[in-house]
């Protein structure tokens, strides 16, 4: 899976303290009934991080000629441009849940 980030979303995934990393893992990582499509091409997709926090991701996916290529490195750049069907993650949010969503997650879980 190829993750692709500019400026925006590189400092917007940080501010709720969430990193890369964890909201890569989230997305990767995703099980039933996530991701779900919301609106406009977007997905969401609920579920624990490295740590173990339940993060909510939101993310779009996006073709070769919407993504910052110098977010890429060789291989994944390689792959985005050589493959005719190849798309990017693009993280628009991600950021830890608490109280009632954390409870109907946990609900849809069972």
């Amino acid at each position: 899976m190829i993750f692709a980030y500019d400026e925006w979303n590189r400092e917007h995934v940080g501010k709720h303290g969430v990193n890369r990393i964890d909201a890569e893992y989230v997305v990767e990582n995703a099980a039933a009934p996530y991701p779900q499509r919301i609106e406009r091409g977007k997905f969401i997709v609920y579920g624990p991080d490295c740590a173990g926090r339940i993060i909510e991701v939101v993310f779009a996916f996006r073709t070769a000629d919407r993504v910052d290529f110098e977010s890429l490195d060789l291989s994944q750049l390689e792959e985005l441009t050589q493959k005719a069907d190849a798309v990017a993650v693009y993280i628009i949010h991600a950021m830890p849940i608490a109280g009632r969503t954390k409870k109907r997650y946990r609900r849809r879980r069972r």
